[in-house]
């Protein structure tokens, strides 16, 4: 199944949308770092590029990606949810980071939620 690109999903206090390569630069720290062990990092910047790209070219390929987790009050940019699928991913799967400060908050399930439903 091949898709036409990124969608964007609205929640009470999020907006989800595709990924611009202004968000590289806070990915590729989040990527870096520490926090992305359990990711199978921490990712030099060639590798956070590819996985970034891979997030966007997702769309294109299969009909559903990776999108960033903005708060909907501020526009900031908290994290990412997305569907992975792919050669790397033998089945689908549906994961999300948010970025250092904004644990806890229910960024991650409530975004998480919305694609899932949204998948379905």
């Amino acid at each position: 199944m091949s898709g036409t690109g990124a969608i964007t999903i609205r929640t009470e206090r999020l907006i989800l949308r595709k990924p611009e390569v202004e968000d590289f630069d806070t990915y590729a720290r989040l990527m870096a770092s520490p926090r992305s062990v359990g990711m199978g990092g921490p990712f030099d910047l060639r590798a956070a590029w590819g996985m970034f790209c891979h997030d966007v070219a997702l769309w294109q390929l299969f009909g559903h990606g990776a999108l960033m987790i903005d708060l909907a009050e501020s526009g900031e940019c908290v994290g990412q949810v997305g569907i992975n699928h792919g050669p790397l991913f033998p089945e689908k799967e549906l994961g999300w980071f948010v970025y250092e400060g904004r644990e806890g908050r229910g960024y991650a399930t409530e975004a998480a939620l919305a694609l899932r439903d949204w998948a379905f």
